[in-house]
Parts: structure tokens; sequence; C-alpha cells
């Protein structure tokens, strides 16, 4: 690992290192550095990706809405995550423009834990979205896949690299193993 100039973590070689040895199943919702159309990045930064200059972006989740439902996303940047969920609530899958879920980014290597976990479907038998939990915290919904599916292989290729991250001292503990609900 090497230190940026502001003195964080690198996380390009770890990165690197786990999209190289990744065995599983590949999934076309996640995007991984020069993959990534900058169109596409473009998107996420009017949305919600607000990135420094030394920021460059590594992993990006191309998860989709349902039927115009609200936009969510997550980037993984050489030093941060990034995120865009909606709100975990019991009216989630109906009131999706007004449960808008927080906005932000936090500094990897100062998380303990970083977890894609349980997925809901609210008041319907859609899919809404997983849970995002950093630092144990829930802080909201992302989705993965299209419409009313959601890709399996897209959380666990995110929790297989956030392992790789606590394997490498990056995080503080691996993620917790939730169902398959």
């Amino acid at each position: 690992m090497r230190e940026t100039q502001s003195g964080t973590v690198d996380l390009t070689l770890i990165i690197v290192d786990f999209f190289n040895n990744y065995s599983c199943k590949a999934t076309k919702s996640i995007r991984f550095g020069s993959e990534i159309p900058n169109q596409l990045i473009e998107n996420h930064k009017k949305k919600y990706l607000d990135m420094s200059s030394d920021e460059e972006v590594l992993v990006l989740l191309e998860g989709q809405h349902r039927f115009g439902g609200a936009f969510t996303g997550l980037t993984i940047t050489n030093q941060r995550i990034h995120y865009c969920t909606l709100k975990k609530s019991i009216f989630t899958s109906v009131l999706q423009w007004w449960l808008k879920g927080p906005k932000g980014s936090k500094v990897v290597a100062d998380l303990e834990s970083i977890e894609i976990a349980k997925l809901d479907t609210c008041l319907g038998t859609s899919y809404v979205g997983h849970e995002l939990r950093i630092n144990d915290e829930i802080l909201g919904y992302v989705r993965m896949g299209n419409g009313i599916l959601y890709d399996q292989d897209a959380r666990e290729f995110l929790n297989g690299l956030f392992n790789h991250f606590a394997q490498h001292g990056i995080l503080d503990r691996e993620v917790n193993n939730f169902r398959r609900t």
C-alpha cells in the first residue's frame, strides 16, 4: 500500500489485486477502472459523487432503479467509498422519491467495517435494495441489478472486496455473514 499526498491510504493496488484474483461469477453491475465509461462517472457525479482532485474512480456499482424509482449508487475510489441510498423504511417500495436516503463519502482506511447486508422488499414483493452498513450503522438501501430482480453476484463481489480490505489491514474486520434474504 502506498499513501497519497494527504496521508490517506491508496487503495489502487489492493483493489487491482482483488480483481486479478477474483474467481467467482462475474457481474455486469460492477465496473472497474478503465471499463467505466466517462459518461457513467459523470452521471454519478450529477447524483452524488463529489471527489477531490486526487481521487480516481476504481469500482462503480451500476445499480438500476425500477420503473422510474429513485437513483442509488456506490463508488469506490483510490481513497473513499461514496454512496447514495434510499431510506430504510417500510414504505420505500412505494415512495422512493420521498424517501431518499443519505449521500456522502467516507475514507475507507478510517472505517472499522463496510458490508452489503440484508435485502428488503418492503411493502411489496419487488426488490428495493440491500442495506449498506458502515461501522455497523445502516445508512440505507443500495440497489444492485435491474427492475424487480437483484444481482446476488454484485453483493458477493462487493462483500468479497470488503473482506479483502480487512485481510490487508485496511478495515478492522470482515463482513458479517447474512442470510441470502
